[in-house]
């Protein structure tokens, strides 16, 4: 889930909302990671975070490790 999504819509929120009405996690992209935006994300429970710029490949491995059981790191 991109922290900032078109139209002024708001990732973290959107996910807060999955999480709570589906149990859906959330892997969170963002081009500015800092404190204050892992705090934000917080009550979404995310599964980790990954600071963009990303690649396929980093999105797929990390979802790998989280379907595996693994930790998610938080890539920056």
């Amino acid at each position: 889930m991109d922290v900032e999504l078109a139209h002024g819509s708001n990732g973290i929120d959107t996910a807060i909302e999955l999480r709570e009405r589906f149990s859906i996690p959330s892997l969170f992209v963002s081009g500015s990671l800092g404190k204050e935006i892992m705090e934000k994300a917080a009550p979404a429970e995310p599964v980790g975070f990954l600071n963009k710029p990303i690649s396929s490949d980093d999105v797929l491995r990390a979802v790998e490790r989280y379907l595996g059981g693994g930790d998610l790191p938080n890539v920056r």
